[in-house]
């Protein structure tokens, strides 16, 4: 919710079966993840920049971590959001914030298996061995399941390159059919 709550409903009746909430924050970005699910556990990301791991069945916090960055090197990384969806693949927990950290978390425990000092509003797409994510700094990125970087390209930041103006905001990416998508207001760029 717009104020760090996650509400489970019964799928039956409709009725509230738990809540759990995180700090509000002052300033945040418009729009939030949501929560991803292997069956038995729930990962939710914040705006506090907060990723927790509840129990289905209870909402009992199984454990929590901070993706907000220890430096912040402009203010718009001082909006700590979560806003991409947390993914969990190979009982891993890949997740993403705005202010400049991407962690990977052990799903049952929270152990951190690594970091990397990376921004993004968007969901990192797992496919086999890698993860693919396009950064608040206009880049579409590969890492490697085990957090390495295995290529990175730039994308245009802007309409008008020699005038630096008409920013662009990239959006994906989307993997189909072994190809993927990168999308602006502008349009598609395939990749």
């Amino acid at each position: 919710s717009l104020d760090n709550q996650t509400i489970a409903l019964r799928a039956d009746s409709g009725a509230v079966a738990w809540t759990h909430s995180s700090l509000e924050e002052q300033a945040t970005l418009l729009g939030g993840a949501s929560p991803a699910s292997d069956g038995m556990t729930a990962v939710v990301g914040y705006s506090s920049g907060e990723l927790v791991a509840l129990l289905l069945d209870s909402g009992r916090e199984l454990w929590s971590d901070s993706l907000a960055a220890l430096r912040r090197t402009d203010q718009m990384a001082g909006i700590t959001s979560i806003r991409g969806n947390p993914v969990i693949d190979r009982a891993l927990v890949f997740a993403v914030g705005n202010s400049g950290r991407m962690n990977a978390n052990d799903l049952r425990r929270g152990l951190r298996f690594w970091e990397v000092n990376i921004s993004s509003t968007e969901m990192p797409w797992v496919a086999g061995d890698h993860i693919f994510l396009v950064t608040t700094d206009a880049e579409l990125l590969c890492l490697t399941v085990e957090g390495g970087v295995r290529w990175a390209v730039k994308l245009p930041a802007f309409t008008d390159p020699e005038e630096r103006t008409g920013p662009i905001q990239w959006r994906g990416p989307l993997l189909a059919g072994g190809r993927g998508l990168v999308r602006s207001l502008a349009g598609a760029l395939p990749v």
